[in-house]
């Protein structure tokens, strides 16, 4: 008999298994990451998604629900370019933000990791007001929510 059908007719040991698995994660992690390179997402979605610490506005130490700015539009810059009118510093549609920290500020917050907090984003939510050092705030919009998540996804498929 052929050695190569031998082969294939025997079920694969422990290690070969394992071996398959990891060829097979190794390749869905090379289809997600040309996939989102091509849609040309913007580094700062990005190091969103890989922070290992978010301190997260909240109510009360004891509610531990999200406290959110009610913003007008036009109130915070957006951080990101608008790709529609190719405007490099527009102005946020303003609504219901979501106020996140770099650093921790003087006010009730819980501490998420990015996937975390993509994950914890609901419908009512507007958007994320971003507060970086030494920056003034800005707002990102619903509108890269998706791209979050998909980032979020591609990421928990790198840690697997």
């Amino acid at each position: 008999m052929d050695e190569k059908l031998r082969r294939f007719l025997e079920l694969p040991d422990e290690a070969e298994i394992k071996a398959r698995h990891t060829q097979f994660d190794a390749k869905i992690r090379d289809i997600f990451a040309v996939t989102l390179q091509k849609k040309g997402l913007p580094p700062l979605l990005r190091a969103i998604v890989e922070c290992n610490a978010w301190f997260v506005a909240v109510q009360t130490e004891a509610d531990k629900s999200f406290a959110f700015v009610h913003a007008k539009a036009g109130q915070y810059r957006l951080a990101l370019p608008d790709e529609k009118t190719k405007n490099k510093r527009p102005k946020g549609r303003g609504g219901r933000l979501l106020p996140i920290y770099a650093r921790a500020p003087e006010q009730p917050t819980i501490i998420l990791d990015g996937r975390a907090l993509v994950r914890a984003l609901s419908p009512e939510i507007d958007g994320l007001l971003l507060h970086l050092p030494e920056r003034a705030p800005k707002e990102l919009s619903r509108e890269s929510f998706a791209q979050l998540t998909a980032l979020a996804d591609e990421f928990d498929l790198e840690k697997r």
